[in-house]
């Protein structure tokens, strides 16, 4: 019982002064880092996301299948929409950035997806999007010399 007492003093104290605090047993989620994380437009082409380990995230939408878009599909393609991604236990969020303008995405986090609302800051749409998580075996780093002739060199 003493223990048990100790646990709820810290928790409090830990919640009081602002710090987040997991559920025992349950980590927060974290992007996968070994794959693509892919949603299906139901138009003929997929949008695609890509996390890394230091807050970056790219995006891309492409009629190709992941294991082809992962030839160009990272941050040395200089032409990819990218932002910052923050986490907050299973939430996420960030802004994509591109030439043409922006679009947000926020959403919870799981161990094979992303559920997000996605906002076009471009034309206003608004939707609903699950990104499910393909893993690939070797992730690209640069640009092959396939890639898009947008791509050029990041």
């Amino acid at each position: 019982m003493r223990l048990r007492k100790r646990f709820v003093a810290a928790l409090a104290l830990a919640c009081a002064a602002g710090l987040a605090v997991a559920a025992p047993g349950r980590e927060p989620a974290q992007p996968r880092l070994d794959g693509i994380y892919q949603a299906d437009s139901g138009r003929g082409h997929f949008f695609y996301l890509r996390f890394y380990a230091d807050g970056v995230v790219v995006s891309v939408t492409s009629p190709e299948p992941a294991e082809q878009v992962n030839d160009w599909f990272n941050r040395g393609c200089a032409a990819l929409p990218r932002g910052a991604y923050t986490r907050r236990d299973q939430r996420v969020e960030f802004v994509t950035r591109a030439r043409v303008g922006s679009v947000e995405y926020a959403g919870t986090l799981a161990h094979d997806r992303f559920d997000a609302h996605v906002r076009s800051l471009i034309n206003g749409h608004e939707s609903d999007q699950t990104f499910r998580f393909v893993p690939i075996a070797k992730l690209s780093e640069q640009p092959s010399a396939d890639a898009p002739p947008a791509c050029g060199a990041g």
